[in-house]
């Protein structure tokens, strides 16, 4: 074979290679481009959003809504993350039904949101009486959209009157103010004071009746990963508490009950990923830890120690607004047994059929369960089957398998014109003791 009847040959070889290399430059900006659609890579032909609107927000301040939203002006328009931020400004609660409208024109997208705000100042009395016939009254007062910037303030007076004697007046009033000036910090304050006119105190011939006033101040910070968006994902917090008791004598023997003051600080971080719809109903998770330390000095100072973890989890079901929702809680405290037990169980808010604080250790597990689903054809209205399980021990008596349990009925009915208000009423039986306890509330378990 001669030199010019090759180089056809060779010729011929490298155009294929050429037109194979074309081919694959093709397919992989083809990938490429495929990849990059779903996740809302803007391209040149995108149309834009020209404007972003608020309608019916005569209270709650633009701001307040926009710091919300996954989109903006100038971004390529994604009905995804519209939907994401209809979402998002659902979640604050302040609205009873959130919803969007796109307006396609020649410049651009025009996006304007429609909401429908709650009443954000509203009171109420506070009256109930448990099955051994102690009695608690007062009222309380809140606003949940302070100045149309999300922030709450609340005042409550309580008086309890249990049946052994021992008046006791609680006075308690918080702030919350979310995102501070668009900003991702939030701050959480509480005041308390709680009085006892008289509270006898010695055994055997030591005995003596004195007057008692405790005084608590607590502030927690907290920060969000992420300066802009959606009030979700993943927080870290630091809080600072101050607490001081105080006796006076009144009669009998002296010096039976000292002074004390505490003070504490906690460090945590938690992950909130959960959807408010209509109704009240919910779907998501939320969880978290934290790690606290203080001391208690009365006439020497008691240091203190102690973790805790959550998990809560709200999952919608198939059938039609039916959930299952569910709560873990651990933790364990290290300090002189000289302050007493750190935990104590029982309640409308932890082991429904069982006296509130009966059950006290230094470490606690608890467990919650409900099944909900709406009856008598109402989206408002859901009954409820639920199951707690949990006790605090010892430190040195810790038995993870000895649980108290209880089962029982209840019924939750969405009060959709205030904010986070639901009407709660359970009754619960608890196992073994062969004894049930019922509770009206206001507001869910968890």
């Amino acid at each position: 074979m001669d030199f010019m009847t090759v180089m056809p040959v060779f010729e011929s070889h490298r155009a294929l290679a050429r037109e194979k290399r074309l081919f694959l430059l093709a397919a992989s900006a083809l990938f490429i481009y495929a990849l990059m659609v779903p996740m809302g890579w803007a391209t040149e032909t995108s149309e834009k959003i020209i404007a972003i609107r608020f309608v019916g927000n005569k209270i709650t301040r633009d701001s307040v809504l926009r710091q919300q939203l996954t989109i903006h002006v100038g971004q390529p328009f994604n009905a995804a993350q519209v939907a994401a931020s209809r979402q998002a400004i659902m979640n604050l609660g302040l609205f009873s039904s959130v919803s969007d409208s796109v307006k396609h024109t020649p410049k651009g997208v025009i996006i304007t949101f429609i909401v429908h705000e709650k009443i954000y100042t509203w009171g109420y009395p506070l009256l109930s009486r448990d099955i051994n016939g102690n009695i608690s009254y007062g009222g309380q007062i809140q606003s949940d959209n302070l100045f149309g910037l999300d922030q709450t303030l609340k005042l409550v007076i309580k008086r309890n009157r249990p049946t052994n004697g021992g008046d006791q007046l609680q006075e308690t009033l918080s702030y919350l103010a979310p995102r501070i000036s668009g900003s991702p910090y939030n701050i959480d304050t509480n005041l308390t004071q709680t009085s006892q006119p008289q509270l006898s105190l010695g055994e055997g011939g030591d005995q003596g009746d004195y007057s008692q006033r405790t005084r608590s101040l607590g502030v927690t910070i907290s920060r969000w990963l992420f300066r802009q968006g959606p009030s979700t994902g993943w927080s870290g917090s630091l809080g600072w508490s101050l607490s001081a008791t105080h006796y006076q004598w009144l009669s009998g023997t002296k010096g039976l009950a000292q002074n004390s003051r505490s003070s504490g600080f906690s460090v945590g971080a938690s992950y909130t990923d959960v959807d408010l719809h209509a109704y009240s109903y919910r779907s998501g998770e939320a969880f978290g830890t934290s790690f606290g330390f203080g001391a208690t000095r009365r006439v020497r100072t008691y240091p203190q120690l102690s973790l805790s973890a959550y998990l809560r989890r709200y999952r919608r079901l198939s059938t039609p607004l039916t959930n299952l929702n569910y709560r873990l809680q651990a933790g364990v405290a290290w300090q002189s047994s000289a302050l007493g037990p750190a935990y104590s169980l029982g309640g409308g808010n932890s082991l429904r059929g069982y006296q509130s604080g009966s059950i006290e250790g230094d470490a606690f597990f608890l467990a919650n369960v409900e099944y909900l689903r709406p009856i008598f054809n109402q989206t408002r209205v859901r009954g409820v089957v639920f199951m707690d399980a949990g006790n605090a021990w010892p430190l040195q008596a810790i038995r993870p398998w000895n649980l108290y349990s209880d089962i029982g009925l209840g019924l939750r009915i969405a009060i959709p014109w205030l904010v986070k208000v639901d009407l709660r009423m359970d009754c619960a039986y608890a196992v073994g003791q062969r004894r049930y306890r019922c509770y009206f509330g206001t507001h869910n378990m968890f």
